[in-house]
């Protein structure tokens, strides 16, 4: 657990799942675009499957609380379920609350997250991020990340079509 200025930094766990879900639904609230779903779909989800996301083994949650409400996520998920694809995680779950954005914290939960990959020995971090999200691409690339790649129409949010970048990190 690290803290700074008015923020705790920790690994989130199955008991955060009701911080998680209303977070999201914040972040839905504002711009669904982000999430890939509409704001009736991510209404629709059971808190129990956040519980059971979070509680996943192979799931690593990070979150930046301010005073007792989370404000950012950014997470890692294992890319496949076999050995040959262990080189590399997912990142997913990156959202800061509207009203805590802009004071470093989708950089400082996405920054946690590239370090535990890197001290896990991860070669690669690859996410998908849907268009348009100028504020989180240039997050990303200011950390390093590249393009290598645009899914043409890759959800349909409340009736618009949005495409998904690709981008990718090499840690070693």
């Amino acid at each position: 657990m690290a803290s700074g200025d008015g923020f705790i930094l920790r690994r989130l766990t199955a008991e955060d799942a009701e911080a998680f879900s209303a977070l999201r639904r914040l972040v839905a609230a504002d711009n669904p675009v982000p999430l890939g779903l509409g704001m009736q779909e991510e209404l629709a989800r059971p808190l129990q499957g956040f519980r059971d996301q979070l509680g996943a083994p192979t799931n690593v949650v990070f979150g930046a609380f301010v005073g007792a409400t989370l404000a950012a996520t950014a997470a890692l998920a294992p890319s496949g379920p076999f050995a040959s694809s262990r080189h590399k995680l997912v990142l997913w779950g990156t959202f800061v609350a509207p009203d805590h954005r802009r004071q470093g914290l989708g950089r400082l939960v996405v920054a946690q997250a590239v370090d535990h990959a890197r001290q896990a020995g991860v070669r690669r971090i690859h996410l998908t991020m849907y268009l348009p999200n100028l504020a989180a691409g240039a997050l990303y690339e200011s950390l390093g990340f590249t393009v290598w790649g645009t899914e043409p129409e890759a959800v349909c949010v409340d009736g618009i079509y949005h495409d998904a970048m690709q981008m990718g990190l090499l840690l070693q």
